[in-house]
């Protein structure tokens, strides 16, 4: 677990459901995408500068049920087996905010290459 946190500080950018790996990878400064289902993304880190976290497009979302109690759920079948709605996600989506990630990127090396030029 402690190498798979670690990991996260040297990544370029993490993408991942809701877990301790993207929050630790938030908390290390990595940009972060959650996708976010039953949590809101106000109790995971939205005050942070790096997190790009995505929320359920699903009404219902946040439910704040935990991962195993999606009971009463609406659900959707994918390869013969039932999956609560709120982890669909639009990949376009998804990308487009991978994007966003990339651009602020680019913004903050031009910024720190002025800042270096300037010393």
């Amino acid at each position: 677990i402690k190498q798979s946190l670690l990991m996260t500080k040297y990544a370029n950018l993490v993408i991942s459901g809701e877990s301790g790996l993207p929050i630790a990878s938030t908390l290390l400064g990595t940009p972060t995408i959650q996708l976010m289902t039953a949590a809101s993304i106000i109790n995971h880190g939205s005050e942070f500068p790096n997190d790009y976290s995505l929320q359920s497009p699903i009404e219902c979302s946040p439910c704040h049920k935990g991962c195993y109690e999606y009971i009463g759920c609406s659900r959707f079948t994918y390869l013969g087996l039932l999956y609560p709605k709120c982890i669909q996600f639009n990949p376009e989506v998804v990308i487009e905010r991978m994007n966003e990630v990339y651009d602020n990127d680019r913004t903050a090396q031009k910024i720190v290459a002025a800042e270096m030029s300037v010393v």
